[in-house]
């Protein structure tokens, strides 16, 4: 079975989370279980109308099951996906950088000790949660590239990777 922890993203479809399990779902003729709701939403109050969701009740129930996850490592620029969806604004972006973010994952920003930095944008996320992953047996990130050393590092001081899957220069 393959479930996701973060909801989807609207463009960019080749980096969806949707689409990504979805696929693996396909090669491993598994079970697929994903969140049917954007990975950030406007609100407070909309997020917890999609958490009481009866429909998604099963997926964040399943989440409490997961040993093993894949999580992306992004960054924090004008290149990275989030900024690149329209689902981080400008401001928004400018305020992470200026408060040390050098990576997120889960969409989560955290600093190169791997400490996460406090902000509203994370309060709406839609997803399993900091807790919740940090007890996941197997959490491997996934990133490559020079560019992507820091975000790397401080994934691994924060405790929100334990495996690392990245190519041999960086």
């Amino acid at each position: 079975q393959f479930v996701s922890v973060v909801g989807g993203l609207t463009t960019k479809f080749s980096v969806n989370p949707l689409s990504i399990i979805h696929r693996l779902g396909e090669l491993y003729n598994a079970e697929v279980y994903y969140i049917s709701a954007p990975a950030v939403v406007d609100d407070l109050e909309l997020k917890d109308a999609i958490l009481g969701e009866r429909s998604l009740q099963q997926i964040f129930q399943r989440m409490n099951d997961i040993d093993l996850t894949f999580v992306g490592i992004g960054s924090v620029g004008e290149k990275s996906t989030l900024f690149e969806t329209g689902y981080l604004s400008p401001k928004e972006l400018d305020n992470f950088r200026a408060n040390g973010a050098v990576g997120e994952v889960l969409l989560y920003h955290y600093d190169l000790n791997g400490n996460i930095l406090e902000a509203s944008f994370h309060e709406r996320l839609i997803g399993i949660g900091l807790e919740r992953l940090k007890q996941i047996e197997t959490i491997i990130g996934v990133a490559a590239g020079p560019e992507k050393v820091e975000e790397i590092v401080g994934a691994v001081r924060g405790g929100l990777i334990n495996v690392l899957i990245t190519d041999e220069l960086t």
